[in-house]
């Protein structure tokens, strides 16, 4: 009986703990089979830099984007728990990922009864909890802004409950408090959180301001909170360079009007990389196409969503004063998103700056779930309709995910190697560096170098200074066939010497000298 009334009571936790557990599970079997490199396994070692007191990250060097309020922590508190461990590569972000999908049904939902809020979870679920292959090497990695988008989440989860709230003055205060503390930690790790928290959050508080005529209300403080929490996140920064904390190249800036032509051919070729097919590894045109064209109708939800409204918000720019439409918030911070994406120098050309839409990405399927409940499900038909194509897509994906084989490992082998000869220090090509250390649980370490005409010079990118002063000798180097510099090898022999024994786990070839290699500069 007491059993009854707790699961009646609770059921919706209940829902999103069993949901948690089954989609944790397959994201974290996906992860598993994506092959990590050193830019996945540097988020490790300023995790274990932050465990071990470096709260700061002071001698590191950094992009802007340098995640140190959102992931970092959480990788270092993990270490905390485990230490250094590869396996950490693929366990936070299938949680973060699946904790992402969980927040976005949230939305989806909020507020809706009955047949709606069940069209509005399976829908999302589907457009954004299936990924395609492209999609889940982009989420299931880190640090590729999984982080930023779950504070984002979790910043607008506390946002609408502030706005809502009306009896308890102190639950009140406590609700602004999170939310700004949240935004604070999510524009000082990211600047992507910018365009889609700070600049949604500031027009929505503005137009409300304007039409409730009322300067001292919950919009005015919510506006005044997140200005704070842009100028402090900025005041942050600026005193961690000051302290030593390097954090180089450029930040959010406008791109010059040669390039927003391309930024926008690199927008719809990214989009529809993202919103693939979730047949892993798979032909597009063989037996599986008829799947793939049932997942490209169910992505089409996200499409209508952010189409209907678009034409809502511009035609009456009212409709943002209503403080419970969740969908225009989303709509806001989708086109918030991808207008930073068109005109700064974030896309660069680069295919895999496709990350950097991975917001309008969730958004989109917030919107597209909430307006499909909402307006598109008409009668019987249709609810079976939209009902099966989502469930055949679930199970689809699902079937495929399972099927997928883990990563072998190379990396494991080059360790082996290096033990068993007794090689414990040595330098490496960018791409060999950090992913070997890791998978060595730091008992050998790998420092990135590059070769000069006369030296070996630290290859200051995600690393610490500290790295390249120490009186331990190095007596190997490490490439990858993932990326390396030609001639790089060369030069290296140039300053030191041919080597005298080598190993080949591809992609990587290690080069071993009987002598210690000279100190990096």
């Amino acid at each position: 009986m007491y059993c009854f009334i707790f699961m009646k009571r609770y059921k919706n936790i209940l829902v999103y703990l069993c949901c948690f557990i089954v989609l944790f599970l397959i994201y974290l079997h996906i992860a598993f089979s994506i092959p990590h490199n050193s830019d996945n396994a540097s988020v490790l070692l300023e995790g274990l830099s932050m465990k071990s007191g470096n709260l700061f990250l002071r001698g590191w060097y950094m992009p802007p984007d340098n995640h140190i309020s959102t992931e970092v922590p959480i990788y270092a508190i993990a270490e905390k728990i485990s230490g250094l461990s590869p396996s950490l590569m693929g366990i936070i972000p299938a949680a973060m990922f699946t904790l992402v999908v969980l927040l976005c049904c949230i939305f989806s939902s909020w507020g809706k009864r009955g047949k709606e809020k069940v069209f509005a979870f399976i829908l999302v679920i589907t457009i954004i909890g299936t990924p395609g292959a492209f999609l889940a090497q982009e989420s299931l990695v880190g640090p590729i802004h999984m982080g930023t988008i779950l504070f984002v989440l979790l910043a607008y989860l506390f946002y609408i409950l502030f706005l809502q709230q009306r009896k308890n003055r102190i639950w009140t205060s406590i609700l602004l408090i999170i939310f700004f503390m949240l935004s604070l930690a999510a524009f000082l790790g990211d600047p992507l959180a910018l365009p889609i928290l700070a600049l949604p959050v500031t027009i929505i508080s503005l137009v409300r301001i304007y039409h409730t005529r009322k300067i001292v209300s919950r919009n005015f403080l919510a506006l005044v909170f997140i200005i704070c929490a842009v100028m402090i996140a900025n005041i942050l920064e600026a005193y961690l360079v000051r302290t030593g904390t390097h954090i180089v190249g450029t930040t959010l800036t406008i791109a010059p009007l040669e390039l927003i032509g391309g930024n926008m051919h690199q927008a719809l070729v990214s989009i529809l990389d993202l919103s693939g097919s979730p047949i892993f590894g798979q032909p597009i045109f063989d037996k599986t196409t008829p799947l793939i064209l049932l997942h490209g109708i169910i992505y089409l939800g996200a499409i209508v969503g952010i189409i209907v409204m678009g034409k809502k918000v511009l035609k009456n720019f009212s409709i943002i004063w209503d403080k419970d439409n969740i969908a225009t918030i989303f709509w806001i911070a989708a086109m918030g998103d991808l207008l930073a994406f068109v005109f700064s120098t974030y896309p660069q050309g680069d295919i895999t700056n496709a990350r950097y839409l991975l917001p309008l990405f969730f958004f989109s399927g917030i919107v597209g779930a909430r307006v499909i409940a909402e307006h598109i499900i008409l009668d019987r038909l249709d609810t079976i309709l939209v009902i099966g194509l989502a469930f055949i897509s679930i199970i689809v994906f699902i079937h495929h995910a399972i099927q997928i084989k883990p990563y072998t490992e190379p990396e494991r082998n080059v360790v082996s190697y290096l033990t068993s000869h007794s090689l414990t220090r040595g330098y490496g090509q960018y791409w060999a560096s950090a992913i070997i250390t890791v998978y060595a649980h730091g008992n050998i370490t790998v420092r990135q170098v590059d070769p000069s005409n006369t030296d070996i010079v630290g290859y200051r990118f995600l690393s610490n200074e500290e790295w390249f002063h120490t009186s331990e000798k190095h007596r190997f180097i490490i490439t990858s066939d993932f990326f390396t510099p030609q001639g790089y090898l060369a030069g290296i022999e140039h300053i030191i010497g041919p080597y005298n024994s080598s190993y080949t786990a591809l992609p990587y070839h290690v080069y071993v000298w009987n002598v210690g290699l000279p100190d990096a500069k």
